[in-house]
């Protein structure tokens, strides 16, 4: 009942998340829930990591595990 407002308050919904660069996407559902549209929702996970191995893998192996371990490292960052 009170879901909605507790995460707002505590920071956790989506736009917040993406803000605070804790994800790196968030990926929209369908009207009604992705359980609504398996099938759309299917084709935008999808999207959603070809999008994301294609930007991964121009990296070179130093800068990715940098990129990594500096974004591990700021989610301690948000928290207090």
């Amino acid at each position: 009942e009170k879901a909605s407002e507790a995460a707002k308050a505590l920071k956790i919904t989506a736009k917040d998340l993406l803000d605070l660069g804790l994800v790196d996407e968030v990926i929209p559902e369908p009207p009604g829930g992705a359980h609504t549209d398996k099938t759309t929702i299917a084709h935008s996970v999808k999207e959603a990591i070809e999008r994301s191995l294609k930007q991964l893998m121009s990296l070179k192996g130093e800068d990715l595990k940098k990129q990594r371990k500096d974004k591990f490292r700021n989610y301690g960052a948000h928290l207090g």
